[in-house]
Parts: C-alpha cells; structure tokens; sequence
C-alpha cells in the first residue's frame, strides 16, 4: 500500500513539474536537457539587488512584444506627446500614432503577420537576379554576387534542416507532456 501511495505521489509530482516546465520552460535552465532557457528563476533568488539600484527604461527591439501582458501593460513606455488613435504625427518625428514606440515592419492599416530573418531576405533578393541559374550563365561581372548567392542559399539550407529538427523536437517534447497531464 506505501509503494502505491508513494507512486502515485511521484506520479503527480511529475505531471506537475511538467506542467510547470512546459509553461516555463524559456526561464529554466538545465544542462542536462536541450532546453537552455536563461535561468530567471534561479538568478532572481540567488542575486543580490546591487546598491543604488534604478529603475531604467528598456527599448525592445524586436517583434512579437505582446504589451497587453500582464507583467509589461503597467511598464510600457508611453509617447505622452502623441494623440492616440487620430492619425496625425502629434510630436512631428514622422511616425503618426506612435504611442508606444514604432513597429517597422508594418504601418498604420495593417501589421506583419510574419517577418523573417535576414537570411531569408537577402536569399530572397539574390534569387530574384539569379533564379536558377548556373555558374556558366553567370556574367563575370556578376560571379562575386553570385557566389555570395551560393554561400547564403547553403546557410539558409542549413538553418532550415536546424529548424525543422528542433521543431520536430518541440513536437516530439509537447506530445511528452500531454502524455504525462
């Protein structure tokens, strides 16, 4: 009856570790798995607060910054200067609306679904002059870009195969988890 009781207590103990590792994973760190997220956790609990510590602005500059989080909504920077909503550069910078900072990469009527790195931007550039094309078609004017082409067009290959084993792996990790919930 103990070793049941005690299984069963071990039981619930993982599904709750995995519950908890599955949503925070981005935070933990250990070197035993692939995982390496950046140790928040432990660096909150094991660092001391410096002296004269102040409070500082960040910028993000980044994509995917959901500011309605509830850790970042009370944080988020504010332009005081301009008019939310009313479509005119109140602050004359040259952004309309830009309350809270300025997203780059869309505009006003409609926002970026999807961006991607800029490997994938310059293959995308260079395959728009050399397409297809072999070496032997390549003007010798050209055959330095083109083999900057080749270079890219080989890294972005292996970032994709990179890609796809850790997406694998995610999938391979979430149906581990759901097992164990």
């Amino acid at each position: 009856m103990h070793k049941i009781s005690l299984l069963l207590l071990l039981t619930a103990g993982l599904r709750l570790s995995a519950q908890q590792y599955a949503r925070d994973w981005h935070q933990q760190y250990n070197p035993k798995d692939s995982n390496y997220g950046i140790g928040l956790q432990n660096a909150l609990k094991t660092l001391p607060v410096p002296k004269g510590a102040q409070t500082v602005v960040v910028a993000v500059i980044d994509d995917g910054t959901d500011i309605g989080h509830p850790d970042l909504k009370d944080n988020i920077w504010v332009n005081v200067n301009e008019i939310p909503g009313n479509a005119v550069d109140d602050d004359h910078n040259g952004y309309i609306d830009d309350i809270h900072g300025w997203d780059y990469l869309g505009n006003l009527a409609t926002d970026i679904e999807y961006d991607n790195l800029e490997l994938t931007r310059l293959l995308r550039d260079y395959q728009t002059r050399f397409g297809n094309k072999s070496t032997k078609e390549i003007p010798k004017n050209e055959k330095a870009d083109y083999k900057t082409y080749k270079k890219i067009e080989s890294a972005y290959q292996k970032e994709l195969k990179q890609a796809q084993r850790d997406f694998d792996n995610i999938q391979i990790y979430n149906k581990l988890c759901s097992a164990l919930i």
